[in-house]
């Protein structure tokens, strides 16, 4: 699956802002460390402030491994 690939900066810029009615936008981070939106964030994005999305770099999406629900510590 494809994302959108920010830098840190970006990534702060529009962290939690509107990019189209009723909709944010939500950076995650990826098991290498970027930080990346979807592409539905980037082809929905209606906010003129934020256009310069549609121009950052695409790369593979990476997810972090997350521990299965038997793998998560219990507290005693």
């Amino acid at each position: 699956m494809e994302v959108i690939l920010l830098t840190q900066e970006q990534k702060q810029e529009i962290e939690g802002k509107k990019f189209m009615i009723d909709q944010y936008f939500l950076p995650i981070e990826d098991v290498d460390g970027n930080w990346v939106v979807t592409l539905f964030e980037m082809e929905n994005c209606t906010h003129p402030d934020f256009q310069w999305i549609k121009q950052c770099p695409r790369i593979e999406y990476k997810p972090k491994p997350y521990p299965m629900p038997d793998e998560i510590p219990t507290q005693e």
